[in-house]
């Protein structure tokens, strides 16, 4: 599975995209509550492309969808696509920096 954007590990805070406020509700929170015992004291590193718990989060997600590959799109890459600056676009849902 080739998802087109980074994985989302961070709630919307502006678009009611879910009638959910729980971010359990998110693949990457429920892989990172298992791994950690908790979800929210290594966010950072979850959102950082390529670091190992970002791997592992993803490796997670995989097995946890029955997959046999899951390659998401890195954040770096997608602004790039864009083609306009990070601090112009919201990126929040996926590394919790509010720009919008």
């Amino acid at each position: 599975m080739r998802p087109a954007c980074p994985t989302l590990i961070y709630p919307c805070e502006f678009l009611n995209f879910s009638t959910s406020r729980s971010t359990l509700d998110l693949a990457g929170r429920q892989v990172i509550y298992k791994l950690e015992g908790n979800e929210t004291d290594f966010l950072p590193e979850y959102a950082s492309a390529n670091s190992e718990k970002n791997l592992e989060m993803i490796e997670g997600i995989r097995q946890r969808l029955g997959l046999t590959s899951l390659v998401y799109q890195k954040l770096p890459d997608l602004v790039d696509a864009i083609g306009m600056p990070k601090d112009k676009m919201c990126t929040h849902c996926w590394d919790g920096s509010s720009h919008f």
